[in-house]
């Protein structure tokens, strides 16, 4: 069964930003106000996400690849995940005849 709804009054809303702000752990927060910790992350405005490459950061993860980097060497030379690294060689590029044919991003890509 469900756990009853917890509204936070607009005090204790500031409160959670206050306790963040000043150093307390998410968890800890969540637990003093019995909310769940990913409430408290919504409450700040935090992500778990991190921000997107950019065009520029995906161009170079492919010259990397092609000039012969490892994944590996190119995620810790772009501060990036190798799983982030991968997904941008599957939709940056594809093995045709032997050869790489570079992908051309869409005007949405940008």
């Amino acid at each position: 069964m469900r756990k009853p709804r917890k509204y936070l009054t607009a005090e204790e809303v500031a409160a959670v930003r206050a306790e963040v702000a000043a150093g307390a752990m998410q968890m800890d927060v969540a637990v003093k106000y019995g909310i769940h910790k990913t409430t408290v992350s919504r409450i700040i405005g935090s992500s778990r996400r991190a921000p997107r490459l950019t065009a520029a950061q995906r161009d170079a993860i492919v010259k990397d690849f092609l000039a012969g980097w490892t994944i590996t060497e190119i995620a810790e030379r772009n501060n990036t995940s190798d799983t982030s690294v991968g997904r941008v060689l599957d939709r940056s590029v594809y093995q045709s005849k032997g050869g790489f044919i570079p992908y051309v991003p869409k005007a949405t890509d940008a």
